[in-house]
């Protein structure tokens, strides 16, 4: 009968055949005496020692205090039956826990569960159940700590006062991910440009495009204007106008007629086709709040 009991414990830098010898391969009582007498009793080929997650550092006696708050949080969330200390600060032991021998002769499992991302094993086959099994519990702790972080932000969330925000940083919020547009003849727009818009929107509005062409032109860092938009793309007159088409020289519109086609006329607006008559000029942008 499989019954899923497992152990956590952690290791130190080094240390993880030790503990895996000192719980699974010995009786000398270096390690957990409830796993040793699961081992006798089952087997050790009834075990897995696994691993759930790795301290991204070199851990030492003198560094170890987020290893064992690991250890600990582990063995809080998933009260593990093997083990018989529920606080690895080693003195606070678990009152439900009768740690007799009839209690621990009592005890059975087919598991045992180390910290770490992978899953390793050792001398042990590890068949599909066993695997399914350890991602299971895998994906409740995982499912554990979003809970926990989620709460977490909420409670900030909720008790935040008035003056939580600076004007500064009530300043940067309304600004958002809003995004400055300069264009230029050069590709070096920090050096120079020829004029700024404060947003996509007020840029698409006056080259008479859509927000989504002017999206496409900022990833490929170029963009085709009129020429007849050219005597208009000063900064004077966007601070002034939001339109550019009521203010261009109509005088020559001819000259955006189709070879193909007498009759129809190229549209007047910024876009990404080079056609005749049209300019490529050079696109970026900042973000509004870092400056």
């Amino acid at each position: 009968m499989k019954t899923y009991n497992y152990y956590i414990g952690s290791a130190q830098t080094n240390n993880l055949y030790t503990r895996f010898r000192a719980n699974l391969l010995t009786n000398k009582r270096e390690g957990s005496t409830l796993v040793q007498k699961g081992v006798i009793k089952h087997g050790i080929d009834n075990f897995i020692y696994g691993i759930l997650e790795i301290i991204p550092y070199k851990v030492n006696s003198s560094n170890n205090s987020e290893l064992l708050n690991l250890e600990n949080h582990y063995i809080h969330i998933l009260r593990p039956a093997y083990n018989i200390l529920t606080d690895t600060n080693r003195f606070v032991k678990d009152k439900n826990i009768n740690l007799s021998d009839s209690t621990s002769d009592k005890l059975k499992t087919s598991n045992t569960i180390g910290l770490s991302d992978k899953l390793i094993s050792i001398n042990v086959s590890l068949t599909e159940d066993r695997i399914i099994y350890l991602n299971h519990i895998k994906n409740k702790i995982t499912q554990e700590f979003k809970n926990e972080f989620n709460n977490k932000l909420s409670n900030i969330a909720k008790n935040r006062t008035k003056d939580y925000w600076s004007l500064e940083g009530l300043a940067n919020i309304r600004k958002g991910s809003s995004k400055i547009i300069y264009i230029s003849v050069f590709e070096d727009i920090t050096n120079s440009y020829l004029c700024k818009f404060n947003s996509i929107n007020q840029a698409s509005h006056y080259l008479k495009c859509s927000d989504k062409t002017i999206q496409r032109a900022l990833k490929i860092g170029y963009i085709f204007i009129p020429n007849l938009f050219i005597p208009l793309l000063n900064q004077e007159h966007i601070d002034k106008y939001d339109s550019i088409i009521n203010y261009i020289d109509k005088s020559n519109l001819d000259i955006y007629k189709y070879s193909y086609k007498p009759n129809k006329y190229i549209k007047l607006k910024a876009g990404l086709s080079n056609y005749k008559f049209f300019t490529k000029f050079y696109i970026s942008f900042i973000l509004a709040r870092t400056l």
